[in-house]
């Protein structure tokens, strides 16, 4: 341990070293009367765990053992069970006797111990099937006992079949008991806040480069509402490699790194004034994830990051459009081409673009609190369908009406600007000067997979960082237990 550390690598020479100790372990238990796999074994057994020489050492050895030694030994051992040795009705009461006894040793053995130490009756009955499990070590003591003519051929298949059945029954049994959104919800704390804070902004973390940025806008989408907490969450995509491995030190090493990771943008936050935690699991299916996650924690919002003003098709469907259609709560997508961020110490307006009344709510008051916290004025720019105009002078008065409402509201200077001609080409010219721009999509957006029209026009455009916003569903049912504000209104920033 101490070379590779000096090295900061696992050299040949190091993989040589451990290789020779293990035969040679094997070599001395053997030679005094212990089978070599024993020596082995406890060669095994005093390697530092957890270390990264250990995680390289089994990343180097770990293929050939799974590709080849292992199913070696799986052929041998089934070449060498007999079933029709169990040729009578007397050998198979004989087995399943077996089985039940094997079963109340460990499983009702363990289970009761674990309810008498103070553990739930379910998580009793997980422990015992888990510790029901032999798997691989006994079939490797039961190939011993048949070599050294302990076992006969007929007790060494009744214990073969013992070791497969109590194996297989462990998944199906915990699988039952425990839900993955049981697992999700102990691992986010979902259920278990005395008072809910004023906003909630969950921020999926995914390229490292743009989340301070990320966690600056979520921040600012907070508006001064105090207590404010932010959820960092990054989702480790599970490997869709097609090797095996024999431990979940890597799964375990990857969501420590994950959240180490986000211990800056923590302090970050912090250093604003607002609470963040982060969350971080292997996820098969990011979206869905991150939309039960909203959900289970009354989120106000989800922010997502992208760096670039556009956004590739299989990108959208695979994350973002999937999270839009999932989300209980409104969800915004930071594109911010320059990757700069969102810019302070400057006095150029805050500009909400509205393109479709449905999601005119949640992106003027997501506008307000962006102003607000930034300390800018905010400008609203109205008749930007990039379809057709609807008649100037009534709908000029209802923005205006508009503005006046949100000025007496927020105390922010609200400016509106509507366009009698060429809204999209009004819009772009207010995002030039603009410090930042909040655009809900396109009314079409779920049958063009994308933000919709005219937004994405606007999304690759834009020259300022661009919010744009899927607004909640109109219609959301209350939540179990939650405060006043839960109800039936649906979740905004």
């Amino acid at each position: 341990e101490r070379r590779y550390l000096e090295k900061g690598h696992l050299s040949v020479d190091h993989v040589a070293l451990v290789l020779v100790g293990v035969l040679l372990s094997a070599l001395t238990t053997e030679k005094i009367g212990i089978h070599a796999i024993f020596g082995a074994f406890v060669f095994g057994a005093v390697m530092p765990k957890g270390s990264g020489m250990a995680r390289e050492l089994t990343e180097k050895i770990e293929d050939f053992t799974v590709v080849v030694l292992l199913p070696v030994f799986f052929a041998v051992t089934g070449l060498r069970t007999n079933l029709f040795a169990l040729n009578n009705v007397s050998l198979l009461g004989w087995l399943l006797l077996i089985l039940a006894t094997a079963t109340a040793g460990k499983f009702v053995g363990t289970g009761l111990a674990a309810r008498l130490t103070g553990s739930s009756r379910k998580d009793a009955v997980i422990i015992g099937a888990l510790m029901n499990t032999r798997g691989l070590t006994e079939l490797v003591i039961l190939s011993i006992g048949l070599s050294l003519g302990v076992l006969s051929d007929r007790t060494f298949a009744m214990m073969v079949i013992m070791a497969l059945a109590t194996t297989v029954m462990a998944a199906p049994i915990v699988n039952r008991l425990v839900s993955r959104d049981d697992l999700v919800a102990d691992l986010i704390g979902a259920g278990h806040e005395a008072t809910r804070p004023s906003a909630r902004v969950l921020v999926a973390i995914g390229n490292p480069l743009n989340a301070p940025h990320l966690v600056d806008a979520a921040v600012r989408m907070t508006g001064g509402r105090r207590p404010a907490e932010l959820l960092l969450v990054r989702l480790i995509p599970t490997p869709r490699a097609p090797e095996f491995h024999t431990g979940l030190l890597e799964v375990e090493s990857q969501v420590a790194a994950a959240v180490d990771s986000m211990r800056p943008l923590v302090e970050q936050a912090a250093a604003a004034g607002v609470l963040a935690r982060p969350i971080s699991f292997l996820s098969d299916h990011v979206g869905p994830d991150l939309a039960r996650i909203a959900a289970d924690q009354h989120c106000d919002a989800i922010l997502l990051g992208w760096h670039r003003a556009s956004l590739a098709r299989h990108v959208v469907q695979a994350l973002v459009l999937r999270t839009f259609e999932l989300s209980p709560c409104d969800v915004a997508v930071l594109v911010d081409r320059e990757g700069r961020g969102i810019p302070t110490g400057t006095d150029r307006p805050v500009v909400v673009v509205l393109t479709d009344p449905t999601g005119e709510p949640s992106a003027t008051r997501l506008g307000v609190d962006l102003a607000a916290s930034l300390s800018a004025p905010l400008r609203l720019v109205g008749n930007v369908d990039g379809r057709i105009n609807r008649p100037g002078p009534a709908a000029s008065e209802a923005l205006a009406h508009r503005a006046d409402e949100l000025r007496r509201e927020s105390g922010l200077w609200v400016v509106p600007v509507y366009a009698d001609g060429d809204g999209a080409a009004l819009a772009l010219s207010e995002l030039a000067g603009a410090s930042v721009a909040v655009v809900p999509v396109g009314p079409d957006w779920a049958t063009t997979r994308d933000f919709g029209r005219p937004t994405e026009a606007l999304a690759e455009a834009a020259s300022c960082p661009l919010l744009v916003v899927r607004p909640a569903p109109a219609a959301r049912p209350p939540s179990a237990g939650g405060a006043a504000h839960h109800g039936a209104r649906p979740a905004t920033v």
